[in-house]
C-alpha cells in the first residue's frame, strides 16, 4: 500500500471512528455515561479501531511474556508516541489518561475526547486529586486503565522520570499495577518535542513495515508501598527493560521465537471477573 493509499485509509477509519462514537454518544442514555458497560463498550471500540489502524500503517505487534488476558489494573509504561495507544489496545480493550493539552490540540482533541480518554492536568495538585479520584472510578469498575507516567513523549533514547501522583488511583481503587516495556524497530514513530501530527503521520506512512515490541514486566501490587515507592519501583523496572533491549538492538529478531504475534484483543472478556 502506498502514501497517498494509507493516509487516505487511515483518515476513512478515523472518519468512521467519530461517526460511531458521536453515535453511540448521542444514543447513549445520559445516566449510562459512567457506568461499567459505557466504559467497557469505549474500550472495545478503541481496541476495534486500533487493531484496523495498526494494519493500514503496516505495524505489527509481539508481545513478549504477556499474560493471556489483563482483566483490571492499572498499565504502565513508558512513552514515544500516539501509536503505543494503538499497539497496547492489541493487548486488550484500555481507557488511557493524557493531558488536558492534548484535549485541546487540533484533531487529536476531538479523537481523544470521543475515545474516552481520562485527562488530567498535572500542573494543577487540587484538580489533579480530583481527576486520580475518577480513574479510581473507573479502575474499581474492572475496566483496565494505561497510564505514562513519563508525563509526554520521549525520542525512544531513554526513559524519563516517573511522576507519582496517579500511581494513587490504583492504591485506593486497590488494584494492580501492570507494567509494560515499548519499543519500535523504526525511528519514524516517536512523536515528540515540536512534532506536528500530520507531517509526523505522513513519515509513519512512507514505511512499509515496523515492528512494535511489547514486553510484559510483571505487576505490583497496591499495597507494596505508597504512591511514590510504586512509581519509583516501576521506573527502575521498565528503564531497565529499555536499557537492557536497547543495548541489545537489533538483535530483538533473534527472539522472535519465543513471542506471539499480533494476539486478537479479548474484547468480551477484560474486565469481567
Amino acid at each position: 500500500m502506498n502514501r497517498v493509499l494509507k493516509l487516505a485509509s487511515f483518515f476513512t477509519l478515523i472518519g468512521l471512528f467519530i461517526a460511531e462514537s458521536i453515535l453511540a454518544t448521542v444514543f447513549r442514555r445520559i445516566q449510562d455515561q459512567n457506568t461499567e458497560k459505557h466504559y467497557k463498550k469505549t474500550a472495545n471500540r478503541i481496541a476495534d479501531y486500533s487493531n484496523r489502524a495498526l494494519k493500514i500503517l503496516g505495524i505489527r505487534t509481539y508481545l513478549f511474556d504477556a499474560p493471556l488476558e489483563i482483566r483490571s489494573g492499572l498499565i504502565v509504561a513508558n512513552h514515544l508516541s500516539y501509536v503505543d495507544v494503538l499497539v497496547l489496545s492489541r493487548v486488550a480493550p484500555f481507557l488511557f489518561i493524557t493531558s488536558v493539552e492534548v484535549k485541546h490540540s487540533f484533531g487529536l482533541g476531538l479523537i481523544t475526547r470521543l475515545a474516552g480518554c481520562l485527562f488530567v492536568e498535572r500542573r494543577n495538585k487540587q484538580q489533579l486529586k480530583l481527576e486520580s479520584s475518577t480513574i479510581e472510578r473507573v479502575l474499581q469498575s474492572k475496566t483496565p486503565v494505561v497510564l505514562f507516567p513519563e508525563g509526554t513523549s520521549s525520542d525512544g533514547s531513554g526513559v524519563l522520570p516517573f511522576r507519582p501522583a496517579l500511581f494513587q488511583s490504583a492504591i485506593d481503587a486497590d488494584v494492580p499495577v501492570h507494567l509494560f516495556q515499548i519499543q519500535y524497530d523504526d525511528e519514524a514513530v516517536p512523536y515528540y518535542g515540536e512534532h506536528s501530527f500530520l507531517p509526523h503521520l505522513l513519515k509513519l506512512c512512507s514505511r512499509k513495515k515496523i515492528r512494535a515490541s511489547l514486553r510484559y514486566l510483571g505487576r505490583m501490587r497496591p499495597d507494596t508501598g505508597d504512591r511514590k515507592t510504586l512509581a519509583n519501583h516501576a521506573e527502575i523496572r521498565i528503564r531497565s527493560a529499555h536499557v537492557s533491549r536497547i543495548s541489545r538492538s537489533p538483535s530483538v529478531q533473534s527472539d522472535l521465537g519465543k513471542v506471539r504475534p499480533d494476539p486478537a484483543p479479548h474484547h468480551p472478556q477484560v474486565g469481567i471477573v
